[in-house]
């Protein structure tokens, strides 16, 4: 990602979206670019989308609850999702997703650790430095809102606003804005 001003994601001959490094790291159009860049890959989980005390929120196949503060996104309660997050994003800490770790990687400047799910689907995560988790430990991981990918059925993109302030804010670009911006 370093080497390039721009990238062209391509699949079966198809472009997939264009832009700069960083921009298709944080706004991928869809399913497929936000797991191609990235390393360790993204995390990538099976939801419901509902509300909880007025906030969007997305139930994951182990009943764990992901609410979406301060965010709305244009689908109904019931609707299928996908949800993403990238391990350095997600961080042990009092959360809604409990997990048990498997093992860990000590790399110096940050540790993989490698965990399972309650549903038993397997989870990363990247913390900065040296962890000091442990193989064994069971602990509750946060999700921040503003780093949570949603991917629709087709796998675009959800577009999500933010109902801070006044009116609404993008926090994400939908896929046909993003897809194939030329300058």
């Amino acid at each position: 990602m370093i080497m390039a001003d721009k990238i062209v994601i391509l699949r079966d001959g198809r472009v997939e979206q264009v832009g700069k490094p960083v921009e298709l790291y944080a706004r991928p159009a869809n399913r497929f670019v936000a797991g191609f860049l990235g390393a360790p890959q993204i995390n990538f989980r099976k939801g419901v989308v509902g509300r909880e005390d007025g906030m969007v929120a997305i139930r994951l196949a182990d009943s764990s609850l992901v609410t979406l503060r301060d965010r709305e996104i244009p689908l109904a309660d019931g609707s299928s999702v996908t949800l993403g997050i990238r391990p350095e994003q997600a961080a042990i800490g009092a959360g809604p997703v409990k997990m048990k770790i498997e093992t860990t990687e000590i790399l110096g400047s940050e540790t993989i650790i490698h965990a399972r799910l309650q549903s038993g689907q397997q989870f990363k995560l990247s913390q900065r430095g040296i962890a000091g988790a442990r193989t064994g430990d069971l602990v509750e991981v946060t999700l921040p809102s503003a780093f949570v990918h949603i991917f629709d059925q087709s796998e675009l993109t959800v577009f999500c606003t933010s109902r801070l302030g006044a009116g609404l804010h993008s926090m994400m670009c939908s896929p046909d804005v993003m897809l194939l911006v030329w300058h």
